[in-house]
């Protein structure tokens, strides 16, 4: 399956219903719409993402709706077999209410994945190992910079 037809299939609008009153919508979105570029702008000034836009050319985002606002997003991609996530960006008031949780759930229900996880971003190690990913012995550097391998087989 290729990564246009998984965001076909299960991003266009995918919903998770949190509790009686929150709704999350993932839902692809273009680089076009300016909800996006405001996000990535805040995105910019998080340690662990930088500007992706400047990184990546993805050809398609999947953001992430919370009540109808967009409070995220993440740059999902096909890698050999299985998938992997890219950068995942939620605004910091938006977080611990379970959006990324939900997301990669989502994105590996019954699918292999990867992410590369800087050794200092304890919140992504524990999202990906609440989600059934394990760590592995391989990892990467990047500049003066150490990203883990964490992977759902």
């Amino acid at each position: 399956m290729s990564m246009r037809d998984l965001i076909k299939d299960i991003m266009v609008s995918l919903e998770t219903k949190v509790d009686d009153t929150t709704i999350i919508l993932f839902k692809k979105i273009g680089f076009g719409d300016i909800r996006f570029n405001t996000l990535v702008n805040e995105a910019k000034s998080d340690k662990f993402i930088g500007d992706v836009l400047h990184e990546r050319d993805p050809k398609s985002v999947t953001g992430f709706f919370y009540n109808d606002i967009l409070v995220g997003f993440a740059i999902p991609r096909k890698e050999g077999d299985g998938y992997r996530t890219g950068p995942i960006f939620v605004k910091s008031e938006y977080r611990n209410k379970g959006i990324a949780k939900a997301f990669v759930k989502q994105l590996f229900d019954n699918k292999k994945g990867n992410a590369y996880i800087e050794e200092n971003n304890i919140a992504s190690q524990r999202l990906f190992l609440s989600c059934g990913f394990t760590k592995q012995s391989k990892s990467i550097k990047d500049g003066n910079i150490i990203l883990f391998l964490y992977s759902k087989k």
